[in-house]
């Protein structure tokens, strides 16, 4: 649909240009902005993360709310009426959770299924490092 480069492609070029080009110049010449550079290669990795899972997790989320809520509730065509419903939806389940609907087996059972995911989600756009690092151990730990 759109022209190239896509927006993926300018967050690489900027990171890329950011990482290989900026730092090596600030890393002894200015500390301040050396980290304020890692921050930003760090902002625009994530958003790029984001902008490629995006749909992906809020299928998933969407799917799993409807598995625990016990409904079957179309997903919105419009990613932010997703966004828009998924909010809403959640303050729900924050409502159900502190009216006790989700004290017991197997709703609990559910619903920290829910949240781990939702959790693995998050991380693998804020910092997949840290998921491949739990999985190393993981995999230390089971051998």
């Amino acid at each position: 649909m759109y022209d190239k480069p896509s927006a993926s492609q300018l967050l690489d070029t900027v990171s890329w240009f950011l990482q290989e080009q900026i730092l090596p110049l600030l890393k002894d010449s200015d500390p301040r902005r050396y980290y304020e550079t890692l921050i930003t290669i760090n902002a625009l990795k994530i958003a790029r993360r984001e902008a490629a899972w995006e749909m992906t997790h809020l299928r998933e989320e969407w799917g799993r709310l409807n598995f625990i809520q016990q409904v079957n509730t179309p997903l919105p065509d419009n990613p932010n009426a997703v966004q828009t419903a998924l909010a809403e939806r959640n303050r729900r389940l924050c409502d159900d959770i502190a009216a006790g609907l989700y004290d017991y087996w197997p709703r609990q059972a559910a619903l920290f299924e829910h949240l781990l995911m939702t959790t693995r989600a998050q991380l693998e756009v804020t910092d997949p490092d840290f998921l491949a690092q739990l999985a190393q151990e993981d995999s230390r730990s089971n051998t």
